[in-house]
């Protein structure tokens, strides 16, 4: 398999997370989500990125 790259960087490989939220918790991501043009994946893996850096350092 090869790697995908943009122009500034190498795409990192993506795995599959499971999570069990509450359906307030997931309505709230779903309306940010639309609001912004983005899907829940992109917001998930926003959260945990910003979370894994924060707490990393």
């Amino acid at each position: 398999m090869t790697e995908a790259t943009t122009t500034a960087k190498i795409k990192q490989e993506r795995v599959p997370v499971t999570a069990f939220i509450g359906k307030d918790t997931r309505d709230a991501l779903l309306r940010i989500a639309a609001e912004k043009d983005l899907t829940l994946s992109d917001i998930l893996r926003a959260a945990c990125n910003e979370y894994a850096k924060k707490n990393n350092d």
